[in-house]
């Protein structure tokens, strides 16, 4: 998804003081000498309503609104853009440049080796013995295409590189070599050099050694580290101090301040811990490696004990050390419940007495770790969060809220978050409305209707000002909201074609959101007539999972409407129509009165459903020629030299 942050929206003439009536031709996106690695381009913006346009001597489709989108092919260097708008007598002529640099390749003669593309590029140290996917990293160079390549490391070998093939999506010159490889498991390393070297078509061989030497210490023992990275919150799950567990962008934990855990290695500006599951990298920024001789971490727990609280359940373990720990939903036949997971933990396994109106806890030893699960007698989670206090880790888990069955939603407090803001534009308008100015009037038409059914309906801006990102879940947490429910348009990425992308997205991240981003999908759809598509394995179309600063929150459900593409003719006419923003308000609403109607059914099967709001009018869906509803699969791409496998986290900003 596109973020424009600052972009310019340019306004250009060729007249220095054009007259009133004089034409217009607004580029929206990409900026004035723009650069990008693919050979198209998202062209888009609008000119004077009527008026025909040509680029380059080309006639371009223009709508009766004057929206212009067009998907750019480009040449290798510079592309002269010469646009000329035309309205009965009046010109306008102007000169647009965009610049096509993909990747280049070496030359294929004389061999040579790119400086500065050497992996590993730092050294990589294993202060212990550690599990074969710790011991694995990524040996790659790009040097001329077309040769043979190897590496060799002293006392583990001599192996082949493989070069991959060349890619204009993701863009990949040719040339670029690489090797997975894995340490032996006993295998003693002191700062081992890695060389590597290439035979090219002309005969000759060039050796290069990685600026990235290999240490391994087996019989060695693990450091200790400590958590520095500040709190937010208490759920809001802050992505910049995440612990990464696995290869997808929702292998994440979320450490708290001063918890302790062993560090088996240094991978350069991160660490390899153990977590409670197993490996996890940490970013060095997030961590403290204490001294040498640190006697490793040990959390000493005690028996847990569940206390009932006015509207929260909380369960205390005590602890004698802060170590990692993992917290996992699951489902139980209709129970909901949630797995607890201590790192450097053990209790003789123990569970509390059955109580159909409290949950149920059971706990036992899993290697060096403590599990511990908690049963709700309820059907799904509303919220929870750990937080610290002296001498125990305490477990916060909400009820489920008592609905009036006949007004489900009376005097239930939720949160919308207009996207973006002030200074941050969010997508390109190119019918001149960023993102901003669209989710705002929709976030405040969803308040008035919720409001209409009993809601205590907020939002985290009114006016157009920039609300800090980590504040809006935040803002949710400390009004114990039930929802948080952050409002966006869509937008493509560079290289994306925005023929094959358009509809309603719903992203999430904790399964308890499921249930609601199915309500949200299906009453959306309904009002608008926007498609939804699916998102493999994922099998509900318009659902996706990804990790986003307003879908990560746990203090509350979370979750995030992409309502259509700002990149999309079809899409942005709907944004833009006040009729499209009604039905778009009209499904977000009706989607959260139906969620609460179903859960106020699970605690009352007689209620009947919620009437659907009495304004709910479904949109026609206007025709697509231009937009076809089956987006054409990616091509997959090669695997590009990289860094160790289990990488540092990375925050894709939180928000698209």
């Amino acid at each position: 998804m596109r973020s424009c942050g600052l972009v310019l929206t340019l306004l250009l003439t060729t007249a220095a003081h054009a007259a009133p009536s004089a034409l217009e031709i607004v580029v929206a996106y990409p900026p004035a000498n723009y650069s990008v690695p693919y050979d198209h381009v998202i062209f888009e913006g609008h000119v004077t309503p009527g008026a025909n346009l040509s680029l380059n001597g080309q006639a371009l489709n223009v709508g009766a609104d004057g929206l212009f989108m067009e998907w750019l092919p480009l040449k290798m260097g510079k592309n002269a853009l010469k646009l000329l708008s035309s309205l009965g007598s009046q010109r306008r002529t102007v000169t647009f440049n965009v610049n096509f640099n993909p990747p280049r390749a070496l030359p294929a003669k004389p061999t040579a080796i790119k400086a500065g593309t050497l992996t590993p590029d730092r050294a990589l140290s294993l202060y212990t013995r550690v599990p074969a996917e710790g011991r694995t990293f990524t040996v790659g160079f790009q040097g001329s295409p077309g040769g043979r390549a190897s590496v060799s490391i002293p006392g583990l070998g001599r192996f082949a590189l493989t070069e991959q093939p060349a890619s204009t999506r993701p863009p990949l010159a040719a040339g670029w070599y690489s090797a997975a490889l894995t340490l032996p498991e006993n295998l003693p390393l002191g700062r081992a050099d890695v060389k590597v070297s290439l035979t090219g078509r002309d005969g000759n061989t060039v050796v290069a050694t990685a600026p990235g030497t290999l240490n391994s210490t087996p019989t060695g023992a693990a450091r200790v580290a400590e958590v520095t990275a500040a709190d937010v919150g208490e759920g809001v799950n802050p992505s910049t101090s995440a612990l990464t567990t696995g290869p997808g962008t929702t292998d994440l934990l979320f450490p708290k301040q001063g918890q302790r855990l062993a560090v088996l290695g240094d991978l350069g500006d991160a660490y390899l811990v153990r977590g409670p599951g197993g490996l996890a990298t940490a970013l060095k920024s997030v961590l403290k490696l204490l001294p040498a001789g640190t006697p490793p971490p040990t959390a000493g727990a005690g028996v847990p004990q569940l206390l009932s609280l006015p509207g929260e359940w909380q369960v205390r373990l005590p602890i004698s050390q802060r170590t990692v720990f993992s917290l996992d939903e699951s489902q139980v036949g209709d129970s909901a419940g949630l797995s607890w997971t201590l790192a450097d933990a053990v209790v003789p396994a123990g569970h509390t007495p059955s109580d159909p109106h409290t949950p149920a806890l059971s706990w036992q030893p899993d290697g060096s770790s403590l599990r511990l699960t908690v049963q709700l007698p309820q059907t799904q989670n509303w919220g929870y969060h750990v937080t610290a206090e002296p001498g125990a880790w305490v477990l916060h888990i909400r009820q489920a809220p008592i609905l009036d069955p006949l007004q489900p939603l009376k005097n239930r407090l939720i949160l919308l978050d207009p996207g973006h803001g002030g200074s941050e534009l969010g997508g390109a308008g190119s019918l001149g409305e960023p993102e901003k100015n669209i989710t705002l009037p929709i976030a405040r038409r969803v308040a008035e209707l919720l409001r209409a059914q009993g809601a205590d309906a907020r939002l985290t801006r009114d006016r157009d000002v920039r609300v800090p990102l980590y504040d809006r879940p935040l803002m949710a947490e400390q009004l114990r909201a039930d929802l948080l429910i952050s409002i966006h348009a869509n937008a493509l990425p560079d290289g994306a074609d925005p023929r094959q992308r358009r509809g309603l997205e719903v992203y999430t991240f904790h399964p308890m959101t499921w249930g609601l981003a199915r309500a949200l999908i299906k009453s959306i759809a309904a009002a608008t007539n926007l498609p939804t598509q699916s998102a493999p394995p994922l099998t509900l179309p318009g659902l996706r999972v990804s990790n986003l600063a307003l879908t990560r929150p746990t203090s509350q459900r979370s979750l995030l409407i992409e309502t259509a593409y700002l990149t999309q003719p079809g899409d942005l006419r709907l944004l833009m129509d006040p009729v499209g923003r009604e039905a778009i308000a009209q499904g977000i609403a009706q989607g959260i009165a139906d969620d609460y109607a179903a859960q106020a059914r699970l605690a009352a099967p007689l209620v009947p459903p919620a009437p659907p709001l009495p304004e709910l009018t479904p949109l026609p869906r206007p025709p697509q020629p231009d937009a076809p509803l089956v987006p054409t699969p990616a091509p997959a791409g090669p695997t590009v030299p990289t860094g160790p496998p289990l990488g540092p986290p990375t925050d894709p900003g939180g928000q698209p």
